[in-house]
């Protein structure tokens, strides 16, 4: 091959972009259903993820962030608990820090603070070990948050909405503290293209031409692969397949969450 080639040829390896992608879902205790309605829906998902789980090692999934869902599955499916503490300490569900994903403005510092602490021990008791601060839905973030995370042990912090950065990585700074290294979901969490009957080749490419945007050249993308009151994709093998095969300016790698931070 001449030097020409050899360069070009490095110049068109260099230019690709490794993207990792987490499996997960949202969820809502009650909106514009009932209780019971989203309990059910939720108890249909779960069955299939942990079916899904452990028919295929390699894979993981990010259950959100608040461990009342599973208390909510687990009060008509108590004898599941020994399916779920498996797979959450073998690292491939991932639950916590939060009971419950608070509106950050509507409640007291203190039921924070609780809130988190309920969270984390509810977390460890399942078997979970490492944690990040999981903001993916709140409405905004009073100050402090900064400081009460961190104080909760709780870095680095992945937030959505109430930031308004130029870059997917930055420092988030609160009234009182250290800054805390912060991951900004700059497309939000919910990414459903891979969830349609046909793949949304448009929809797909508007995210990942955002998310490059805002992502410094030497760090991967991170691509949230959920959306709300969803399990998995259906043929999510297939799927992973036409990704790759419609986006080859990109290397796909499914991940975790936690791994990519």
């Amino acid at each position: 091959m001449s030097q020409t080639s050899q360069s070009s040829q490095s110049s068109k390896t260099s230019a690709i972009r490794d993207v990792h992608l987490y499996l997960h879902t949202h969820w809502d205790r009650e909106w514009y259903r009932s209780f019971e309605g989203y309990r059910y829906r939720l108890i249909r998902s779960l069955q299939g993820i942990l079916e899904h789980l452990e028919a295929h090692p390699d894979q993981s999934f990010l259950l959100d962030g608040p461990t009342v869902v599973l208390e909510d599955y687990l009060a008509l499916y108590p004898q599941d608990q020994g399916r779920i503490a498996s797979l959450i300490q073998a690292g491939r569900l991932h639950i916590g820090p939060w009971y419950v994903l608070p509106d950050e403005f509507l409640v007291s510092g203190e039921s924070l603070i609780r809130n988190l602490q309920v969270g984390l021990r509810q977390s460890r008791a399942l078997g979970q070990t490492r944690f990040c601060a999981y903001l993916p839905d709140m409405f905004g973030h009073p100050a402090q948050i900064p400081q009460i995370l961190q104080q909760s042990g709780l870095s680095p912090a992945v937030i959505r909405r109430g930031v308004n950065p130029q870059e997917a990585y930055f420092s988030w700074k609160g009234l009182a503290g250290e800054p805390l290294p912060t991951q900004h979901l700059t497309k939000g969490y919910y990414q459903d293209a891979l969830h349609m009957e046909e793949p949304d080749k448009a929809l797909m490419e508007s995210f990942l031409t955002a998310i490059a945007a805002a992502t410094p050249e030497h760090l991967p993308l991170l691509l949230p692969v959920g959306a709300d009151h969803m399990g998995l994709p259906q043929n999510l093998d297939q799927k992973l397949k036409w990704l790759q095969d419609s986006f080859p300016m990109y290397r796909f790698h499914q991940s975790t969450l936690l791994d990519y931070l």
